[in-house]
């Protein structure tokens, strides 16, 4: 496996990136471990994430319906992919 090339000048603790973003840490921390955002881990208790790459991920996954969870459409209540009320 190839090692990336990273500026590592963009990238904060999970903690300053949840603070800067509103992204739960725990979320942040997720999404670091599935590749989901640019991170890279330091030690076995830190990882470091591009803030840039945290609220783009944000962005992408507050557009896609949460599966299994009701949604709401005035008034009416529909299950998330299913069409079904």
């Amino acid at each position: 496996m190839q090692a990336k090339n990273v500026d590592m000048t963009d990238f904060v603790s999970i903690a300053e990136a949840s603070e800067a973003s509103s992204i739960s840490p725990n979320t942040l921390r997720k999404w670091a471990q599935n590749g989901e955002v640019d991170a890279q881990k330091v030690s076995p208790r830190l990882w470091l994430v591009s803030l840039k790459s945290a609220v783009n991920q944000a962005k992408k996954s507050a557009s896609l319906p949460r599966a299994g969870r009701p949604m709401r459409y005035h008034g009416r209540t529909e299950n998330a992919g299913t069409g079904t009320a």
